[in-house]
């Protein structure tokens, strides 16, 4: 089963392969909604989030751990916050005043790491050979951790991962 939006890092043990640099991505408020749904980055790094619409948002930031004081930002229209992620871990944005929309952004110091497109796919190309752990996350779905091999430096790695299914989200009518 192809599973969208799904969070694949590949990591090891091996000290040669710090963190990734930081970075600056961007997340986008548009019709009411945030694109892209989900983001990684690597801890230290931006999102902006720019607002492309007519009328105002905000941006609740919301880490696993709960929330967090002051950070709730007022989104004008064609106005835009920066917010910075210098520690690992999985944080939600969302909108008080439109409760369906929400993005992840995933924090995660992994060498490697993708989101699988709409067919459930992605590769990473250029690991070194040795043994790595692939690490599977989605949000409905959970987790998922398989040790692969890389072979030689020139082969891409792409492993086929089965998620649980989801359980419903309501019981079914009697």
């Amino acid at each position: 089963m192809a599973v969208r939006f799904a969070v694949v890092t590949l990591t090891n043990d091996t000290a040669a392969h710090a963190a990734p640099a930081p970075v600056t991505r961007t997340v986008e408020q548009a019709k009411c909604e945030y694109f892209p749904y989900v983001t990684v980055v690597p801890p230290g790094s931006k999102v902006v989030v720019p607002n492309a619409d007519d009328g105002l948002h905000d941006v609740p930031v919301m880490p696993d751990g709960g929330t967090l004081p002051d950070a709730n930002h007022s989104l004008r229209p064609d106005g835009r916050v920066e917010l910075a992620f210098p520690d690992r871990g999985h944080v939600l944005l969302g909108c008080d005043l439109h409760y369906w929309a929400r993005a992840w952004v995933l924090v995660d110091p992994a060498p490697f790491a993708a989101i699988t497109d709409a067919d459930g796919r992605y590769a990473f190309a250029g690991v070194p050979p040795g043994s790595w752990r692939l690490t599977v996350r989605q949000e409905r779905l959970g987790t998922v951790v398989r040790e692969v091999t890389v072979e030689s430096a020139t082969s891409s790695v792409v492993e086929d991962v089965a998620l649980p299914a989801p359980l419903p989200s309501r019981p079914a009518a009697p």
